[in-house]
């Protein structure tokens, strides 16, 4: 993977174009020389936690997988530390949240049906996402994309998990494919249970 090497002031300029906070990261809108980027810094120092994100990186862009999966595209260090990565930026994207709000029936059917082949890649491909939450599949001309893909487990490296019913799931059970079924059968009850 081709890196971006940022140095601190760097990134404390980057917070005019900041997009985001999750549990774990900021996201930035990054201009990669005239290519408009989601640009994430991890808020760990954890070496063991950024390597198995890294290694993870590598197998995902091994995989032959499509544009609904928004993968890793470039590393970025800070000050010549690995921190993060860059991804393909969605434009203009709802999420799964927000479409329980106004889309009909049968447009969510045709949405939780994009989302169902989705699964059916990841499990094809021998990873287990963990986190399929709502605002984890983004919709963008009416496509479905899953985005975190960096917290997956791919060919056996350890599932990074944050959801709470993800470790629910995990007290009883493995991190395998029946994971990501059991979210989304969850995925589909909240997606459902409003119809318009």
């Amino acid at each position: 993977m081709k890196n971006i090497d940022l140095s601190s002031k760097d990134v404390k300029e980057l917070n005019d174009s900041y997009i985001g906070r999750g549990s774990e990261c900021s996201t930035y809108k990054f201009d990669d020389n005239g290519n408009i980027v989601a640009l994430q810094i991890f808020n760990t120092e954890k070496a063991d936690v950024l390597e198995n994100k890294l290694k993870k990186a590598i197998r995902l862009n091994q995989k032959n997988l499509d544009e609904r999966f928004i993968i890793p595209q470039k590393t970025v260090t800070v000050d010549g530390a690995f921190k993060g990565f860059t991804y393909r930026l969605l434009n203009s994207s709802n999420n799964f949240q927000d479409l329980t709000l106004t889309a009909n029936k049968s447009t969510k059917l045709e949405l939780l049906r994009q989302a169902k082949d989705i699964i059916l890649t990841l499990k094809d491909n021998d990873i287990v996402h963990g986190d399929l939450s709502t605002s984890n599949f983004l919709i963008l001309d009416n496509k479905v994309h899953l985005i975190d893909m960096h917290n997956a487990s791919v060919g056996g490296l350890p599932l990074d998990v944050s959801s709470y019913l993800a470790k629910q799931y995990l007290k009883h059970n493995e991190a395998d494919s029946g994971l990501d079924i059991y979210l989304f059968n969850l995925l589909t009850y909240s997606v459902l249970k409003r119809i318009n």
